[in-house]
């Protein structure tokens, strides 16, 4: 039997905003939450539920380049960006749309200097995966 295991490997990923590829980033995470309402009642034997609308939300993480991540700390503002998260750069794209960016930068006298912020959907978005 022919081996189906198509995992993927996190170390070609990337995170594009405003169309420019972000560098020096070592992490990126997609939560696709949904909300969920209580409708319990009465006679119900426990709490019941249904969901409502899905959210889109995220984060990133890694070294500050100093060449390039200004566009993070400028997309930091009131005006949605467009973001793009792949699996693997180029062929394997999860989902993109356009949302608000935050960003922090923290820097450690033992440590290299680290840029990490959240994404929040502002919009319709593609799930590619």
């Amino acid at each position: 039997m022919a081996n189906s295991d198509t995992r993927i490997s996190g170390a070609n990923a990337a995170i594009y905003i405003g169309g420019t590829k972000v560098a020096a980033k070592a992490q990126w995470t997609l939560n696709r939450a949904r909300d969920t309402i209580e409708v319990t009642s009465f006679g119900d034997t426990n709490k019941t539920y249904v969901v409502g609308l899905p959210d889109i939300s995220g984060s990133f993480s890694g070294f500050l380049d100093s060449s390039g991540d200004i566009l993070l700390t400028n997309a930091a503002t009131t005006t949605p960006v467009s973001i793009a998260l792949w699996a693997v750069d180029g062929t394997t794209e999860v989902a993109h749309g356009s949302g608000y960016v935050d960003a922090t930068v923290t820097a450690g006298v033992s440590d290299a200097v680290r840029i990490t912020g959240n994404f929040r959907a502002s919009g319709n978005w593609i799930l590619d995966l």
